[in-house]
């Protein structure tokens, strides 16, 4: 009787181990999913050969540099290791180029304001890192202007759309499974165009196209993953 009333005492002194739950390790990272971000760099334009289809002259930038910066979004297939993607993207930028026209007592300037791209994504994935090469279409708005070197002022000028195409390749690293930073050089041809002068048309229109070439910083933060569910894994 005594054993069995301290039975209970004896087995409240036991301690239970917890049960062991088993984790399973983290696996690799997986790039599939949509995401935006933004990028901020430096920008190298190459304007084209003006000519004034008018006068039958010409003169040629020699070109400039400046800061480039935007934003982007697309979304990422993964397959093994390869991935495929989309992305578009919206830059700002303030290019400016100068040259003496054809009319010594003039200069002629030109500016790229922004560039827009849509195309695909092509790459390979090692874990952590993806390489990849990027292109497709691209539009930028582009600005010349005619002004008086006596005094500074506008003579003419043109704002148009110049359709092209972009190409480029980068390298990016997952901080975490959501926050990705790399680094991207990107090339933008500028189509060659006749853009109507304001307020001298037909007179004083001019074909100009060009060339930038980018290197920009990007953070992205990918808002999906393997396309099931936000920040799941």
């Amino acid at each position: 009787m005594a054993l069995l009333a301290a039975a209970p005492a004896m087995a409240a002194d036991v301690s239970v181990p917890a049960p062991v739950v088993a984790t399973a390790p983290a696996g690799p990272m997986n790039w599939s999913g949509f995401y935006f971000g933004g990028s901020v760099g430096g920008a190298w334009d190459h304007p084209d050969q003006w000519l004034f289809p008018f006068f039958g002259s010409s003169t040629k930038p020699p070109g400039g540099s400046g800061v480039v910066g935007g934003i982007h979004t697309g979304a990422n297939w993964q397959f093994g290791q390869l991935l495929v993607g989309t992305e578009s993207s919206f830059r700002l930028t303030d290019l400016k180029s100068s040259a003496t026209c054809p009319n010594p007592s003039t200069t002629c300037q030109q500016r790229e304001r922004d560039i827009a791209t849509f195309g695909g994504r092509l790459g390979w994935t090692l874990n952590n890192w993806l390489l990849f090469g990027t292109g497709g279409y691209a539009s930028t708005l582009v600005e010349t202007s005619v002004l008086s070197k006596a005094t500074g002022g506008f003579n003419d000028g043109t704002t148009h759309r110049h359709s092209g195409w972009y190409a480029g390749a980068g390298v990016d690293y997952a901080w975490t499974p959501n926050i990705i930073v790399g680094i991207q050089y990107t090339h933008v041809n500028i189509d060659s165009r006749v853009d109507g002068s304001v307020p001298f048309p037909d007179v004083d229109d001019r074909r100009v196209g060009g060339k930038i070439d980018m290197v920009e910083a990007r953070v992205s933060l990918k808002l999906w993953n393997g396309m099931w569910g936000p920040f799941s894994n």
